[in-house]
């Protein structure tokens, strides 16, 4: 038998994709740099005392945090539900299903991976960052660095401006960071479900 003489085409090899307890130490990594640099930032170049800065609202912090979990999960369930059949927002599903394991994320997981991730970004991005860039550049840079697609670059600038919002409204981190503990923790609770069920369906 004669070989082809046409180049077989190129494969690529699938990436390794990543797993929960990878992800809560790469989060908790990056979480304690980023609360780092928030420290120093706000306790060195804004000259605040940090305390006063991030956790001193108008009202109670449980009702801070209540009104803050409310929101977020309001915000999450709709933006799943609502946005489950649009094209833009199936592709960013897919995304993250090719780099992550999320049939291997359960509850816990999702409450562990959501507070590495919400409390020292908002610390950073709404404690040190906004105080001195303002709202909409915040939101924006937020945008940025989440832009895994360009809806997704819209939709985490969205939620930046948000967040912003909340802070500049309670007058502490409380709020914000309970919205987006809750934006994610039911996203990724979400995401796990549907890839779970996605993958019953697949041909064995």
């Amino acid at each position: 038998m004669h070989e082809s003489i046409y180049p077989t085409p190129y494969l690529p090899v699938p990436q390794p994709r990543t797993g929960p307890m990878r992800l809560l130490f790469y989060g908790g990594f990056l979480g304690g740099l980023l609360i780092t640099a928030a420290g120093l930032w706000v306790g060195i170049v804004q000259n605040e005392n940090i305390w006063t800065a991030w956790f001193t609202g108008k009202f109670p912090a449980w009702q801070g945090i209540g009104i803050g979990l409310l929101i977020g999960t309001v915000f999450a369930l709709g933006m799943w539900y609502g946005g489950r059949y649009i094209e833009g927002f199936a592709a960013i599903r897919q995304k993250i299903a090719q780099a992550l394991e999320l049939e291997s994320i359960y509850g816990w997981h999702a409450v562990a991976l959501s507070l590495i991730a919400a409390v020292p970004e908002e610390i950073f991005f709404r404690g040190a960052m906004q105080p001195t860039l303002g709202l909409i550049l915040t939101a924006l840079i937020f945008g940025v660095l989440h832009a895994m697609t360009r809806l997704y670059f819209i939709y985490a600038a969205l939620a930046g401006l948000g967040l912003g919002l909340l802070a500049n409204w309670y007058g502490s981190l409380w709020m914000p960071m309970a919205a987006h503990f809750a934006v994610n923790c039911w996203s990724l609770m979400l995401l796990a479900r549907w890839s779970r069920v996605e993958n019953q369906k697949a041909p064995t």
